[in-house]
């Protein structure tokens, strides 16, 4: 519901894709982890009809990974990184697997554990 909201205020400059299996759909992530993460990726990049911010959800059983797609913004916005430090702590609290954070030229992508 989430992405159907920010699809109304970026309209085609957005895309959030999911692609996971009927099984892992029976798994969980710490709760809101999905929303901080399409929200950091609209928050730290430009977002524009003309190169459109993609945001792909899938899993594969262990994982659900979230990756989008990095287009700098002309001004970019400040980081306090409480974000991810939520994530982290709550996958500390909850499990003995962390997160796992990459970053490329191209991709910026989050894999979180299911639960």
């Amino acid at each position: 519901m989430y992405s159907d909201l920010l699809k109304v205020r970026f309209q085609e400059g957005l895309r959030v894709e999911s692609s996971i299996p009927e099984e892992d759909l029976r798994k969980s992530v710490i709760p809101c982890s999905v929303q901080l993460l399409v929200e950091n990726a609209t928050k730290h990049n430009a977002v524009s009809p003309e190169k459109p911010l993609l945001v792909s959800i899938s899993s594969d059983g262990e994982t659900l990974t979230v990756t989008n797609n990095r287009i700098p913004r002309l001004t970019p916005s400040q980081s306090s990184g409480l974000g991810l430090n939520y994530i982290r702590e709550q996958y500390k609290a909850r499990s003995d697997r962390g997160i796992e954070v990459s970053a490329d030229g191209d991709n910026y992508t989050v894999k979180l554990p299911l639960l």
